[in-house]
């Protein structure tokens, strides 16, 4: 077995296990999100949200181990090392891009609860016309 050959095995066999830990753990993510975060619509979407980021991680993770500095990998397959690394950088964009939505999705949501409780205090503390 050669070196690519080895690297796309274990690369295979990490997303194997990252896609079956989605899979695994995805109906008792989603029960827990929907309790956490109020309705089904933004449990689904942090539900997507983990999964993504879970096998996008795990591809980053098997990405930065490939060895770069192999010399049998570069003369068998020349254009590999800069194929694998445009690649992981890309990868590491998704997860970048990712990051920055969370933090933002997070935000949003805090100034939207932030808003809909002063809306409802200051339901509460007007007066009613008969009082």
């Amino acid at each position: 077995m050669n070196v690519f050959v080895g690297f796309l095995v274990s690369a295979a066999l990490a997303m194997i296990l990252a896609v079956a830990i989605v899979k695994y753990s995805r109906n008792a993510l989603y029960d827990l999100l929907v309790e956490l975060c109020g309705n089904a619509a933004r449990a689904r979407y942090w539900a997507l949200f983990t999964g993504l980021f879970l096998t996008l991680c795990t591809l980053y993770g098997v990405l930065v181990s490939l060895p770069n500095n192999d010399p049998k990998l570069g003369s068998d397959f020349p254009g590999l090392s800069a194929a694998l690394s445009s690649f992981r950088a890309g990868v590491l964009g998704l997860l970048l891009a990712l990051g920055f939505i969370a933090f933002v999705m997070v935000i949003g949501i805090h100034r939207h609860e932030n808003q809909l409780e002063q809306a409802t205090q200051r339901r509460r503390s007007t007066p009613l016309a008969g009082d």
